[in-house]
């Protein structure tokens, strides 16, 4: 059976090492994230989490807003497109 290091690298192992190699140094870099980093302010937390709550209500609406203007429009020319000679009412 052959070892992992008996092959001559490929690119993919070239990238599970430049990945493994990223994951292990990168942990200091987040401890730099302002909303990771505890000891902040009430009010630096609260808008961060407040613009959260609008960054994913966000999209959540605009699809909404899409969606009741698509149903109202076909409604409206479903409504439109009624003629009066098929009508029961017309043929009386």
């Amino acid at each position: 059976m052959r070892g992992f290091f008996s092959t001559p690298p490929t690119s993919s192992r070239l990238f599970c090492a430049w990945l493994v190699l990223a994951m292990l140094t990168l942990p200091a870099q987040a401890l730099a994230c302002p909303v990771c980093s505890p000891g902040r302010d009430d009010a630096t937390q609260q808008a961060f989490f407040s613009m959260t709550i609008f960054m994913t209500l966000l999209p959540l609406t605009m699809f909404g807003v899409v969606i009741y203007w698509l149903v109202r429009r076909v409604r409206a020319i479903e409504a439109a497109d009624v003629r009066p000679e098929l009508s029961p009412i017309a043929e009386e």
